[in-house]
């Protein structure tokens, strides 16, 4: 007995201050809060189930010296925190950081694995300048006219939103008919007029897309066009340093407006440049492109070759100007060869300068009307494709219409002869419907201002918009210093006219589609939870 005792008196003198006040690995509590509101947030953004996230937690405690737990439990645990997360989300104007003043909403059919049914999703979101709100992402049954209308009209119920002036859509039949299109649909619902700001983005994809058909017809019917599968297949075999420039084009009619338009367009593309950064890399891209065309400025180096599915057609101009840059040591045929050279002198020429002014609300009357005058012109150069261009954008002049044509009132660069044109045409009687496209005559483009898109109906617009108009009997020199001028051109700048938010909400959607939740209501909030952690914790 003796031994024993003196064994643990000898053992007890060896022991040290953490030998003395040991603990044993800490068990998970029931009730213990295994996740925050932030990783809750993170949970969704990255896409993460319960089962998922349950096994991540347990692991990390584990490595951190805590006793394995049961994953069962903290998955219940992830599940009821994240539900709670997302229940809190705000649904209401007045929580929202900004006066919303454009809606927008876009489409897109997706498949539903676990029936292979399928379902088209309607994001709707609010803007005002760079600040933008997802509302919610609803579920189409048919995606009719009417059925988009109410969705986006109960979407604003929803968060009790009253005072938007505008709505900017893309410009198929099922927004744009004037009997039963969501457009038409959304005004009856909300008991208002609104200004029918269409995604000028899309219309010059439209633009684009005639002129790629044009010299390039029917080269695939697949979605993944071959001409430019293969350029992208050969990539590796082609020497980045050998390419050639528009200095090396031999095609007569060509050769004219590169002489006359070469500099000009070299000192837009430049200015263009010296912005910074584009929203998107491909933007990026495509100027840099451009500016290697026209020899200004030699890359780099060359991005190896992206998607070209039939439906993106800013890879479409970037495909035919790398091609274009290296089509000697491409197996081409001599048409082949004059058609990327043709392309790419519209694409640098005429629809880059276009369409990198698109976002901008207060020159949308200016660049169309310009870009029609430039197509006009370009006849001499391809008057087929020239007509063919004309004929479609003919046919969406929505910012030449008498309503959305006052914004061009609000620009900096329409002289102030001009401006007192149009004043004295806002007097001009005017006995027709409304018309939410303007409709011209091209044989008299050269001839046409925009004064000659104003009347009376003009004065639409500030009933629409509450812009105060008291400015309109002043001089527009004096402008500048006018109270309602400066509100109504702020209110200008803050409206879209592209629909970039509402891809943006379509792409979210398609990402989280059918996953984490089956429930329909969780799926919304999860939504509207990983749409606001994006706002407050952006990626570097």
């Amino acid at each position: 007995m003796s031994n024993i005792s003196s064994q643990f008196s000898q053992l007890s003198t060896n022991n040290t201050d953490d030998d003395i006040y040991y603990e044993p690995p800490a068990k998970l509590k029931k009730n213990e809060n295994v996740c925050g509101t932030m990783l809750a947030s993170a949970l969704d953004r990255c896409g993460i189930s319960d089962r998922q996230a349950a096994l991540i937690l347990n692991a990390a405690s584990v490595d951190r010296g805590a006793q394995d737990a049961s994953t069962t439990k903290i998955r219940s645990c992830l599940r009821r925190k994240r539900k709670r997360v997302r229940d809190e989300i705000k649904t209401n104007v007045e929580d929202l950081s900004f006066d919303p003043v454009t809606v927008h909403w876009d489409g897109k059919t997706l498949k539903r694995s676990r029936d292979n049914c399928k379902v088209e999703i309607l994001p709707v979101v609010v803007s005002s300048g760079s600040d933008e709100q997802l509302l919610s992402c609803p579920f189409l049954a048919h995606g009719t006219g009417e059925e988009i209308g109410t969705a986006v009209q109960q979407s604003l119920d929803l968060w009790k939103i009253k005072n938007i002036k505008s709505m900017c859509y893309d410009t198929t039949s099922t927004n744009t008919g004037i009997h039963s299109g969501a457009c038409k649909i959304l005004e009856e619902k909300l008991e208002t007029q609104l200004l029918n700001a269409s995604c000028r983005h899309h219309v010059a994809e439209l633009v684009l897309g005639v002129a790629f058909e044009h010299y390039f017809p029917s080269i695939s019917k697949s979605p993944d066009i071959t001409f430019l599968k293969n350029f992208r297949e050969t990539w590796t075999d082609i020497d980045k340093e050998k390419f050639h420039t528009v200095s090396s084009i031999r095609i007569k009619s060509l050769k004219v407006i590169i002489t006359q338009k070469k500099d000009d367009i070299s000192q837009e593309i430049n200015r263009l440049l010296s912005l910074g950064k584009q929203m998107r890399s491909d933007y990026d891209e495509l100027l840099q492109l451009a500016s290697t065309f026209l020899g200004t400025k030699s890359p780099k180096q060359f991005k190896m070759p992206g998607g070209n599915h039939r439906a993106r057609w800013m890879s479409k101009a970037i495909y035919t100007l790398k091609m274009c840059l290296f089509r000697k040591q491409l197996s081409l045929t001599d048409e082949q060869q004059a058609n990327l050279q043709k392309m790419s002198v519209f694409i640098v020429f005429l629809y880059i300068p276009y369409w990198y002014n698109t976002r901008l609300p207060c020159e949308a009357a200016t660049s169309d009307l310009k870009l029609l005058k430039n197509l006009e012109d370009y006849k001499k150069v391809d008057f087929t494709l020239s007509t063919k261009v004309i004929d479609k954008f003919s046919n969406h002049l929505w910012y030449l219409s008498k309503e959305l044509v006052c914004i061009s009132l609000f620009s900096d660069k329409v002289d102030n002869s001009e401006k007192k044109k149009m004043i004295k045409n806002l007097k001009k009687r005017d006995d027709s419907e409304r018309e939410l496209k303007a409709k011209i005559n091209i044989n008299n483009i050269k001839k046409i201002g925009l004064a000659d898109f104003f009347t009376e109906k003009s004065m639409h617009f500030f009933t629409i918009t509450g812009i105060t108009p008291s400015f309109l009997n002043e001089n527009p020199e004096r402008w500048a210093q006018n109270t309602d001028f400066i509100n109504g051109k702020n209110f200008c700048l803050k409206l879209q006219v592209v629909n970039d938010a509402a891809e943006r909400a379509v792409a979210l959607g398609t990402r989280f589609f059918d996953k984490l939740t089956q429930d329909k209501k969780q799926w919304q909030k999860m939504l509207l939870n990983v749409f606001k952690d994006l706002k407050s914790h952006k990626l570097n």
